[in-house]
Parts: structure tokens; sequence; C-alpha cells
């Protein structure tokens, strides 16, 4: 594993998808690495490092014949499929910027990103290309489909040579741009380098994922966000833990997301407090979750006050605050160094009050503690 203290400088040369992923696919070839479902019927993708590495070694192969350079830009929008882990992976190896955009973006949302980033490139499905029409492109590169005027990525990296090995890319050079949500304007677009996230975000991986070699790590974002790269892309893959995803539309199922925490061997979650404010309305009791061991929350503060009066509450009322070093569910960052600080007066749980883990029955709660 990198081992790098936040006082340290990054090397001077970095590619995540060279010095972490594909170092993991000669250390553990055939560790699990991507799991992908999907959900309208069931059908699932496995990839183990070994066969990640050769898939990204194919894009980053594909992607140079079509042209594209070192700085190049390229807007990613597909849902969630294996192909946007690979074509994530394959632009970062070639040193090409990828700029993940989610499925929601408009035809004017896609414009105004191409504009702005000055991108040679756009990766999407068809549903994405339909908003893209009348757009002045360079590379137009379509996933799961064929359409005039696109090229198709499946094809491409079937055709595409296993054994493409680019020079390495400065830890200062581009590595991955989003953009802000425009809350309070329109978009602005943020550059980070190849280190900034995929070096820093090893620590979200050890330190708040809590992530090892064997977990399957589940975070239910969308692929647009600024989430996936910390914990769907960047944080499991640095712990060498596999990436669980579920292709699936329309608005978040509670009942869903409870079957397929049930049914699959998924030991840690990421999942919004919007998300958790759903799951507790269930009835709970009902399922048993034997491999989940532990589960972190982010993006608001989670307030009891949300929640249907009579529910149990979880045990943290804020996201920057834990009252246990290790918890089965942690609203807190870098639950390990938890014990250096005093926790804040709103993070003791209240007595009596079952936390969101025991309601879960997740692996690590004690027998005392689960729902009966």
């Amino acid at each position: 594993m990198l081992l790098l203290s936040m006082s340290e400088e990054p090397p001077k040369h970095f590619n995540f998808t060279r010095d972490v992923v594909e170092r993991w696919a000669r250390e553990r070839p055939e560790g699990r690495a991507l799991w992908c479902v999907r959900e309208s019927d069931s059908i699932e993708t496995k990839f183990t490092f070994g066969q990640l590495a050769q898939n990204l070694r194919r894009a980053a192969s594909f992607f140079n014949q079509l042209g594209l350079r070192r700085g190049d830009r390229v807007l990613i929008i597909t849902p969630r499929i294996p192909q946007w882990w690979i074509a994530m992976l394959g632009l970062t190896r070639l040193g090409v910027v990828p700029i993940p955009g989610t499925p929601l973006l408009t035809a004017r949302d896609i414009r105004y990103r191409l504009e702005t980033s000055a991108a040679s490139g756009l990766l999407t499905d068809a549903e994405g290309a339909s908003r893209a029409e009348g757009l002045q492109i360079q590379h137009r590169i379509l996933v799961g489909s064929e359409l005039p005027g696109w090229t198709n990525f499946d094809e491409g990296l079937a055709q595409a040579d296993p054994g493409f090995d680019p020079e390495p890319t400065l830890s200062s050079d581009p590595g991955i741009i989003y953009f802000t949500s425009g809350t309070t304007g329109p978009p602005k677009m943020v550059l980070h380098t190849q280190a900034s996230y995929g070096l820093g975000h090893r620590i979200t991986g050890q330190l708040w994922l809590d992530l090892k070699p064997e977990d399957v790590h589940w975070c239910i974002t969308d692929t647009g966000w600024a989430k996936a790269a910390w914990s769907c892309f960047f944080g499991p893959w640095h712990m060498g833990a596999c990436v669980f995803a579920v292709d699936s539309s329309g608005k978040f199922d509670p009942a869903a997301a409870l079957r397929t925490l049930s049914r699959y061997p998924i030991t840690t979650w990421c999942a919004p407090p919007t998300a958790l404010r759903l799951i507790v309305r269930e009835d709970l009791t009902a399922w048993r979750f034997p491999h989940l061991r532990h589960c972190v929350s982010a993006g608001e503060p989670l307030n009891p006050r949300c929640l249907p009066p009579g529910k149990p509450r979880p045990v943290s009322r804020s996201t920057m605050a834990t009252a246990r070093p290790r918890p089965c569910f942690s609203l807190a960052i870098f639950v390990r160094w938890a014990p250096r600080f005093a926790p804040a007066p709103w993070a003791n749980p209240r007595r009596g009050s079952p936390s969101l883990c025991s309601m879960m029955n997740c692996a690590n709660c004690p027998p005392d503690r689960k729902a009966k």
C-alpha cells in the first residue's frame, strides 16, 4: 500500500491507475475489484483486479488510438455500469482528464460543461447522446449501443491493446475535473491534480471507510458526483477492496436497498442521511445483514426530529462528530482518530435509544443490541 503522511510531499510521478490499481493486479490478480448488478434483471458483472487491469489498458489504448492525448478533457456521463469505471481508469492511465457528469444533466448542462472545460470528447450512453445532438464535439464515444457519428466504446475496447503502457504522469498533472452543483450561480469548474484526489483519498479508504482487501463496499451515490470519486473509486481501490454498484434508475427505493444489503455480501456501506431517513421507516426487524460491519454517511446533518415519532434514533445527529472510536454506524470522518478529541455533546446516544446499526442487525453489533 502507498503510505504517505499528510505532511509529506507527493512523489514526482503518480498515476492512480498505474500505481494503485495495476499494483493490486500484480499482487492480487484474483482479488475482487468490481461487482456491478443491474437492478432490472439482477444480471451481475464481476471483475478481478487482473481482469480490470487488462480492460483499463485496453481503454487507454482505445482512447490513444482515437487521438486523445495527455491533458485533453473528456466529459463522461453514464449510469452505474462497468464501462464507467473502465473508462475512468483508462482516461486516467493515459493522462486524459475525465469530467464526470450525472445522467440528470440536461442538454443545456452538457453544452455548458463542454464549452467551459474546452473538452474534446464526450463519452455517454444513448440517452446522453440524445441530449448532445447539435453540439460540436471532436470525439463522440458511445457505450452500450450504436449510433451514426459515434464511436462504439465496447467494440473499440475489445480490439484495443491490453499491453498498452503509456508514460507515467506527474503528481502535479491535471487528474480530474468536477463542476460544483450550481446552487448559488452557474456551476464552477474545479480541477484536481493526479495526486490531490488520486493519492489524497487513500485516507478516505483507510480511516473513514475502514476498508480492507477482503471488503465489499457499496456507496449508493450517482457516478456524476464527487462522492463517487471518494467512495466508489479512489478510496476503496487504494485499500484493495471490491467496489459494489447497482445500476438503478428513478428515486431511491429503501426496500430495494435493504434487499441488496441482505442478499449480497456487502461489508461496508455508504448512504446519505436522505436515504437513511427513508430506511428507518421500513420494518428493519424483518431483515438480517450478516456481512455488514461498518456504515458511514455524509452530506448533511441527520437530525432525529426529521424521523417519524416513536422510531429509534441514530447514535449521532451530526456528520462531524462521533461518540465511539469504532462504531458500527459512523456519521464521522476518520473515526479512528476520534479518541483524540472530546465528543461533541450532541453526538452522545440517548439512554434507551438503539442505534441505527442495532436496528439493522449489523455484523458488528453486540448480541444484546441487535433488534429482536
